[in-house]
Order: structure tokens, then C-alpha cells, then sequence
């Protein structure tokens, strides 16, 4: 790397590492902000270090004495190196993505394959629609087509409608009286840092359809807080919180004769697959519970589990609470599965499905899904009734490789592309993905997530680890 870009918070911490490292690539650190943000002493360290350092002001006034022409990146160009612990956890690894896998929207041939794409069904479109339009790159064909029996989506819907990244329909030609906060746009609250990969995606989605985008305080006992101010369309949590402000809502509202009785009639109708946030007991209950504790306005709440879940432990939702959020909320809870391998995500739940099953999802549309026997654990492809095995998954979302380091990178991507996920699913009978353990473990069970694991589940998982534990 020769340029890093900065804040003056970090250059210290950045000139240090820049001296400290063994080669010396590192040549220009362009800091935001003006020159008045530059210490004598960031200057001095800078100069030892043989670093040009410069403010970001200075680069833009360079840039409109001097512009030249835009370059669009191929597909297959390097775009992100994340550095986060590979698939076994044994070590750091700098992740590499392309554009292509990143579905940045910025090469020409993309940009008009999009709009072909999209141009039909933005015609359909209606305030509250949502649709996700995929990378038009030669894809492979999803292994499993099949969706859940109680909802209305059909297999042609698969790609029209995914919910890997929620785009809200973009504004009439003929209005132009809008808000931020209006209707026809998408404000997404996020709670996770912004250099997660899913982050960045998501941020780059909403701002290229015109949503807005909220970030959290930092302090995370005042999300709610937060919630009131931004009043987001979009909420992305983690199950963690999600656990705790769950707590909160049935601490103060659980003995109410009206709550109880609200959360049974629209429990009864969410198991008949009817989702509704406009009935009498949203007008008595849930509409001041929506307004207190998310702003009144979510439309949609996305989690997520990560390659480190085991289920039904505190990296992954459970089904109690996926189904509570749909009747507090009325709105559809969005759960995925993905890695940073897979540029964040590889399954999600579909729009229509309301099913209460543990499940993560189908998988998206730009990638597939297959099970590997595992029988060493006692895990097979042709186990009745679930096919179970190690997850691998292959598609335009995989990543390029890890970088500097070809060998650890063959041992997570086979010949024929499959990436090995290091995690143990099952697909049920509507073609979703639960994942049900984890090929290598290690990882205690935090104490805050004991409420939420339900007893049987924890004795199968608890068999299932056994016979590998030391004698």
C-alpha cells in the first residue's frame, strides 16, 4: 500500500506503524481535513519516515487545478482487503474482494445491464416496495429452488425480490417535494461498524438509490435513543441487542391485559402467513411500543449470523424472537447467514416468508449452496428428514483469495470454486438453511445468552459435541 488516507485522530497510530513495518511501501498519508489539523511533530514523524504527509484539502484543490478523466474498474479488480480472522480462526487474514464481488454499481456494462433489469419493475413499484437487483455477471443457477409453503413467493421471484440489501422504490420524475424522512426513501439505522464488510455494502446500496443512512452514537444504551431521532425505515441490529431491548419491551408491557391478549390474535395470524401492522391491536399496543422503542417508522429489521454461530446461541436470533419482532413490529425480520469470504452475506430470509423455523434463509441469488458429508461428526448429505453437511458455497460472491498467503487460501476454495464455510447446516423441507453446528470449535458460551437457549436444541448440540471432547 502507498497512500493511506486518515484521520488526525489516527495519523500518530499510523506513522508509527508505517516506521515500525518491515518494508517501507507506504509513501503518501493524506489526512482529512485542513493543514491546520497537522502537528509540527505528525510533520517531523512523517519526514523521518521518508511519508509525504498532506490534508486532504490540498488533494481536492490538486485535483480541480488538474481533473482527468474517471477510470471504471473492471469486474474482477481488487476493491477491499478486509483483515478479520480466516475461516478456522487460527489467524488474521487480509480478505480480498473485487468489484465484481462487492456489486459495486461502476462498470459501464453493469451499470446498463442494471437498468434493463430494473427499468420493469420500477414501473411496479409501489412506496413500501422493496427489491434487490442482482449482479447481472454470468451466474450460477441456485441449487435449491423450492420456498416455504405458507408464503406467496414464487421461484421466478428469486432475484427480484432478495433480502441481502433492502432498496426502497426511488421517487416519482414528477415529485420533487421530498424529504429525507419521507416515505418513498429508505433511512437505514446501523448499529455495526462501518468497516464491516456488510456494512459497507449496505451503505453503498442505500446511497445509490438515494436512502439515507443513520449512524449510532456509539454508546450502545442509547440505540433507542438514536431510534427516536433517526426514525429509520431500514433497523440492522445484532441478536444481542436485540435480545436486550426484547427484555425492555416485555418488562413494561408483558402484565398488560391488552398486550397479552394483541400478541395472541396476531401471533394466530402471523402462523397463517398474514403480516399486519394496521389492526385494532396495533392502534391499542404495538403502536406506541413501535414508536418508543424504533421511531414508529421500520419497515424492515435485518440480523444477521456470522460464521462463528452455532444454534441457537447468541450469534444467531432465535425463532421466539424473530416471530416476536414481526407482531411488535409489524414488519418483516430479515435473518442471514454470510461470512466476509462470501462479502457478507450467502443466504437471507425471503420477503413473504414468516415462518418460524430457526432458519437463515434461501440462498441469494448470485450464489449456490451444497452440503459435504461430515462423518466424522456424524453429519450426511443423504440424512432423512434434512440433508445435513459442512455449508460450501460458490458464486460471484466469493472472494478472490487471502492476500499474500496462496496456500491457506486453497485449503478454503476447492478446484471447482466451493468456499468452505467451516459451518454445519441442514436444508429444510421449504429449501431454507439452518445451521445447526460448527466444524471446529473452542468458543465458550457467554453468560448473557443463557436465557434465550432453549433446552432441547442445547442437549443436541451438547451430543453432537461430546464424542469430540478430550477424555
Amino acid at each position: 500500500m502507498t497512500v493511506m488516507v486518515v484521520s488526525s485522530r489516527t495519523l500518530p497510530a499510523a506513522l508509527a506503524a508505517a516506521s515500525e513495518a518491515s518494508s517501507r511501501a507506504l509513501r503518501h498519508v493524506i489526512v482529512i481535513g485542513t493543514d491546520e489539523d497537522l502537528r509540527a511533530d505528525d510533520r517531523r514523524a512523517a519526514e523521518i519516515a521518508g511519508i509525504e504527509l498532506r490534508s486532504f484539502e490540498v488533494v481536492e484543490k490538486a485535483g480541480e487545478s488538474a481533473p482527468v478523466e474517471n477510470v471504471a474498474p473492471a469486474p474482477d479488480d481488487l476493491a477491499s482487503i478486509y483483515f478479520t480472522s480466516n475461516i478456522t480462526g487460527t489467524s488474521k487474514k487480509g480478505v480480498m474482494l473485487t468489484h465484481k464481488v462487492r456489486c459495486l454499481k461502476t462498470h459501464p456494462r453493469y451499470r446498463a445491464k442494471v437498468v434493463r433489469l430494473s427499468a420493469p419493475l420500477m414501473s411496479k413499484l409501489t412506496p413500501r416496495s422493496a427489491f434487490f437487483a442482482p449482479p447481472r455477471y454470468p451466474e450460477p443457477r441456485c441449487r435449491y429452488r423450492r420456498f416455504p409453503r405458507h408464503c406467496t413467493a414464487k421461484p421466478e421471484d428469486h432475484g427480484k425480490r432478495s433480502p441481502f440489501v433492502v432498496l426502497v422504490a426511488r421517487r416519482s420524475p414528477t415529485d420533487r417535494k421530498l424529504t429525507p424522512h419521507s416515505s418513498l426513501y429508505g433511512t437505514l439505522l446501523t448499529l455495526s461498524r462501518v468497516a464491516h464488510v456488510y456494512e459497507r455494502v449496505t451503505i453503498g446500496v442505500l446511497t445509490y438509490v438515494g436512502g439515507s443512512v443513520a449512524f449510532y452514537s456509539g454508546d450502545v444504551s442509547k440505540v433507542l435513543e438514536d431510534a427516536q431521532e433517526a426514525k429509520p425505515t431500514i433497523f440492522t441490529s445484532v441478536p444481542k441487542i436485540l435480545h436486550r431491548v426484547q427484555d425492555q419491551i416485555i418488562k413494561q408491557y408483558g402484565d398488560s391485559f391488552l398486550y397479552k391478549k394483541g400478541y395472541g390474535n396476531k401471533q394466530a395470524l402471523l402462523r397463517q402467513g398474514r403480516l399486519v401492522n394496521d389492526d385494532m391491536w396495533d392502534l391499542l399496543v404495538f403502536r406506541d411500543i413501535r414508536t418508543k422503542f424504533f421511531g414508529g417508522q421500520v419497515r424492515v429489521l435485518v440480523t444477521s449470523a456470522g460464521k462463528n454461530c452455532i444454534h441457537p446461541l447468541h450469534y444467531l436470533t432465535n425463532a421466539k424472537t424473530t416471530e416476536f419482532f414481526r407482531i411488535v413490529l409489524g414488519s418483516q425480520v430479515i435473518q442471514g447467514y454470510g461470512l466476509v469470504e462470501a462479502s457478507a452475506a450467502v443466504t437471507a430470509t425471503l420477503f413473504n416468508d414468516y415462518s418460524s423455523t430457526g432458519a437463515v434463509g434461501a440462498p441469494l441469488p448470485c450464489n449456490e449452496i451444497k452440503l459435504i458429508d461430515l462423518p466424522e461428526l456424524g453429519y450426511r448429505a443423504e440424512d432423512v428428514p434434512n440433508p445435513r453437511g459442512e455449508i460450501l458455497v460458490r458464486g460471484h460472491n466469493v472472494f478472490k483469495g487471502y492476500l499474500g498467503d496462496e496456500e491457506a487460501t486453497r485449503k478454503v476454495i476447492d478446484a471447482d470454486g466451493w468456499l468452505r464455510t467451516g459451518q454445519v447446516g441442514e436444508v429444510l423441507p421449504n429449501g431454507t438453511i439452518r445451521i445447526v453446528d460448527r466444524k471446529e470449535h473452542g468458543e465458550a458460551l457467554a453468560l448473557l445468552t443463557l436465557p434465550y437457549v432453549t433446552f432441547q436444541p442445547l442437549v443436541t448440540h451438547l451430543q453432537n459435541v461430546a464424542p469430540r471432547l478430550p477424555q
